[in-house]
C-alpha cells in the first residue's frame, strides 16, 4: 500500500457545608451521582496531553482586501493580528495571560539569547501581490517576544538566506528594528561545524544565522507548491539550507524531513506559526493570494496555525489545502514528506481529519478571536460598555482564568450580583468538577456568547454537577439541583469550608438588559481551588 493516506432556584440563602458535599456522599456510597468537586485525574489529563495541540485562530476582521485593489498586504488590521496571536499563544500553552503563555513557549530563554525567525520571502516578491512573507505576522511575533518579554529587539533575527528581504514590502513595515539576515549577509553564510547529513544527496550546512542562535521559530505561508503538497513549515527552511535549496528539490520528500531533524532545527525549534491570513491553493509557490470556496469563515483563510509539532501542524494545514483543491479538482500532489517525518524520524503525528473534521491522535482546537474577550470573562454588559464581574468566591472574581485559592477549610462564600442594567436578574448557574483549558469555550446557542465548559444548551461532556436555575425551561437550561435566590445574592455558604485538593469551576447565563443578546449574558466564571 502507498504511503500516501486513504483519505481517508426567593431567599437570599444557601448551600450549607452538608449540602455542598451531599452529592460526593452519594458517589461514595456507589450512587450514579458524579462527586462535586473532585480533582481530575492525572491519568485523564496525561491522555489528552499526549496527542500533539494544533490551534487555529480566526478572526474575519484581520484582513480586508477585495482582491483586487492594491497590495494585499495593506489591507490587514496590525491590532486584529495582534490580538490573534494573543488568544493563540494562550490556547497553545493552555495559560491565562499572554505573558505566562511566551514564558511557556520561551522557558529555556535566559538574558542574551537570540532568537532566529524563519520568513518565507521564496518569490521575492517586491511590491507586487504575489505571496511572500508579510510584515503583520512579523510584528504580532515581535509584540510576544520584545513587548511581553523583553527580549531585546536586537537579539531578534528575521531571515531568509537564500533570498533578499524587500525593504518596501517588509523592513518598511515592520514596527521593530530586528536584525535582518538575507541572502549574501555575513550570518546567511554555512557554518562549516553545523552540517546537515541527508540520505540521498550531500551534505549541506546549517547558515550562521540559526548555529549562532538558541531558539527558532518558524514563520511559514499559506500555499501549495509544484514540487510537494505545499511550501510550509518544512519546505520553508529550504530558505535554511547552505548553500542553497536547489539540490534538495532531488529526493525532497527524504530531504525535508531529513534537514529538520538536524538539531539546530529540530532542538530550537520553540514554535511552529503558520501566517494563513491570505491562502494560496494552486499554482503556489509563485502567483497571488486566491479565495477560497471550502474554508469555513469565508472566501479568506484569515487565521493562524500554531503548534509545537510541525508534522500535526503541516498536517492540519495541507488538510484545508487538500479540501479546497479537491473541490476545484485539481489532482493531488504527494506529501509523502509528512509520512517520512513521522515514520522515519518521529518528528511529530501526521493524519488527516475523517468526514467529520476531527482527528484522533492531534488535539485540534479552533478558537474565533473575534468574540474578542476570553470564556471566563464572559460578556454582561457587553452591549454598553465595559464588562463587569458579577460573580465572586469571598468577594474575588480571580486571576489568571478566575481562579481564587482558598486554604482549607476555610469558610466559602459565592455571591452574585445583578448587572449594572438591572436592579434584579434570574439566572441559570452552574458548576463543574474541573478547571476549564485556557482556550476550550464552548458556544452557546442564540448568540449568547462563550461559556469555558458545556453547559446544558451544549450537551456535551463534562456536564455541570450542580445546577442554580430560576429562570425556567428546564428542558434547556438544566434541572436544578440546589435554591436559586434572583440576583444580587449569595449562592453558597460553606462556613467550614472544604477539604484540601477540591476544585470546581463555576459559570452561568443571567438576564442582562445591556447585553449583545437581547435578554441574557454569560458570567465571569470563577474557579475554586482548595490548598
Amino acid at each position: 500500500m502507498s504511503k500516501r493516506d486513504e483519505r481517508s432556584s426567593e431567599r437570599k440563602s444557601c448551600l450549607n457545608r452538608r449540602d455542598f458535599l451531599k452529592t460526593g456522599a452519594a458517589a461514595a456510597a456507589g450512587a450514579a451521582v458524579v462527586q462535586p468537586f473532585a480533582v481530575r485525574s492525572a491519568t485523564a489529563d496525561t491522555t489528552v496531553r499526549a496527542r500533539p495541540k494544533v490551534v487555529r485562530v480566526h478572526d474575519d476582521r484581520a484582513t480586508y482586501w477585495d482582491y483586487s485593489s492594491n497590495y494585499y498586504f495593506d489591507h490587514v488590521n496590525q491590532g486584529v493580528v495582534d490580538d490573534m496571536l494573543d488568544v493563540g499563544v494562550k490556547c497553545l500553552t493552555n495559560t491565562f495571560t499572554v505573558a505566562d503563555a511566551w514564558n511557556v513557549i520561551m522557558a529555556s530563554y535566559v538574558p542574551g539569547d537570540k532568537v532566529a525567525v524563519k520568513i518565507n520571502m521564496n518569490n521575492y516578491a517586491g511590491m507586487s501581490n504575489e505571496m511572500d512573507a508579510i510584515a503583520p505576522s512579523i510584528n504580532a511575533l515581535c509584540h510576544g517576544l520584545v513587548d511581553v518579554m523583553g527580549i531585546p529587539v536586537a537579539d531578534i533575527r528575521v531571515y531568509d538566506c537564500s533570498r533578499p528581504i524587500h525593504q518596501q514590502r517588509v523592513k518598511d513595515r515592520v514596527n521593530y528594528a530586528v536584525t535582518y539576515v538575507e541572502s549574501g549577509d555575513a550570518l546567511a553564510q554555512a557554518d562549516y561545524d553545523a552540517p546537515v547529513t541527508f540520505r540521498n544527496i550531500s551534505t549541506q550546512y546549517i547558515p550562521l544565522v540559526v548555529s549562532q542562535s538558541q531558539h527558532l521559530i518558524n514563520l511559514p505561508l499559506f500555499k501549495d507548491h509544484f514540487y510537494v503538497l505545499a511550501t510550509m513549515c518544512f519546505k520553508n527552511h529550504l530558505g535554511t539550507s547552505k548553500p542553497g535549496p536547489s539540490s534538495l528539490h532531488s529526493s525532497i520528500h527524504t530531504n525535508l524531513s531529513d534537514f529538520y531533524v538536524n538539531p539546530h532545527i529540530r532542538d530550537k525549534t520553540r514554535l511552529v506559526l503558520g501566517d494563513a491570513l491570505f491562502g494560496l491553493w494552486n499554482g503556489g509557490p509563485y502567483g497571488d493570494p486566491v479565495q477560497w470556496d471550502t474554508f469555513p469563515n469565508g472566501p479568506t483563510p484569515n487565521s493562524l496555525f500554531l503548534s509545537f509539532d510541525p508534522v500535526a501542524h503541516e498536517s492540519v494545514m495541507v488538510d484545508y489545502l487538500l479540501a479546497e483543491q479537491a473541490h476545484h479538482g485539481v489532482g493531488e500532489t504527494s506529501h509523502d514528506y509528512l509520512h517520512e517525518a513521522m515514520d522515519y524520524h518521529n518528528l511529530g503525528v501526521h493524519e488527516h481529519c475523517n468526514g467529520l473534521g476531527n482527528y484522533t491522535n492531534i488535539w485540534y482546537i479552533e478558537r474565533d478571536a473575534h468574540y474578542g474577550e476570553d470564556c471566563w470573562r464572559g460578556n454582561v454588559n457587553k452591549g454598553a460598555g465595559l464588562v463587569p464581574n458579577v460573580l465572586f468566591v469571598n468577594g474575588s472574581a480571580g486571576v489568571n482564568g478566575g481562579v481564587v485559592e482558598v486554604p482549607a477549610g476555610q469558610p466559602i462564600v459565592i455571591t452574585l450580583n445583578a448587572p449594572p442594567s438591572r436592579s434584579m436578574s434570574k439566572y441559570a448557574l452552574y458548576a463543574w468538577n474541573r478547571q476549564p483549558e485556557a482556550c476550550c469555550h464552548k458556544t452557546q446557542p442564540w448568540d449568547l456568547g462563550h461559556t469555558c465548559l458545556p453547559t446544558p444548551m451544549n450537551g456535551a461532556s463534562p456536564q455541570p454537577v450542580l445546577i442554580w436555575n430560576n429562570l425556567g425551561y428546564q428542558s434547556v437550561l438544566g434541572v436544578p439541583n440546589r435554591f436559586a435566590p434572583q440576583a444580587p445574592c449569595t449562592i453558597a455558604n460553606v462556613a467550614g469550608g472544604l477539604p484540601a485538593g477540591r476544585l470546581y469551576t463555576l459559570q452561568g447565563i443571567i438576564q442582562d438588559d445591556a447585553a449583545i443578546h437581547p435578554q441574557a449574558a454569560v458570567t465571569n466564571a470563577v474557579v475554586i481551588k482548595t490548598v
